[in-house]
């Protein structure tokens, strides 16, 4: 996984760096932390479908059936869209890039055991229903882990080399030059 093999050369210290002023950037660690906070979502929402062992679900609504499709068809998370307020980190244990990597391995797996028994349960139908996309399917469910890994991969990876490569200070400049040298003259 090219997301953990990054991650893993990423010290504690590294990951705890918001590249930036605004409030709008996560350091590395919030980042991974709301990756496992998507795939204990997941776990929950597939682990409860399996239990329930239920087809019916809503109707997939015309603005889920354009977002899903520009995620399936682009490849790409759809822009501009805030992340919902659950599933923003706030509070975390500070970890280096290898314990993180554990983490979210161990996560994924959990989640592909649990698409492994959904594809055996429901075979070609929806397994469970995304909040943003609706009902979908076991090869939906996996395509959208993987793209959403990869966006937050570009994400990571501004915040480590910001961690690793701070912006210099700006210095302290004479906002008028010119005139602090013609006053200094007529004052000699």
């Amino acid at each position: 996984m090219l997301f953990c093999d990054f991650l893993r050369d990423a010290t504690q210290d590294e990951l705890q760096v918001i590249p930036g002023v605004s409030a709008q950037y996560w350091c590395g660690q919030q980042v991974v932390e709301h990756i496992l906070m998507t795939l204990e979502r997941s776990r929950v929402e597939l682990a409860l479908r399996i239990e329930q062992r239920r087809l019916k679900m809503k109707k997939r609504t015309l603005l889920q059936a354009v977002i899903k499709s520009h995620l399936f068809w682009f490849h790409n998370m759809p822009r501009g869209i805030l992340t919902p307020r659950s599933l923003r980190p706030e509070e975390w244990t500070p970890m280096n890039g290898n314990a993180l990597s554990e983490r979210l391995l161990d996560a994924a797996k959990v989640v592909d055991n649990l698409l492994a028994v959904c594809r055996r349960v429901y075979g070609m139908e929806p397994c469970g229903e995304h909040w943003m996309y609706g009902p979908l399917r076991v090869e939906d469910w996996r395509a959208y882990t993987a793209i959403h890994i990869r966006h937050h991969l570009k994400q990571l990876k501004v915040a480590v080399n910001y961690a690793r490569n701070p912006p210099p200070e700006p210095e302290q400049v004479t906002p008028f030059p010119r005139v602090v040298q013609r006053i200094k003259k007529q004052k000699i």
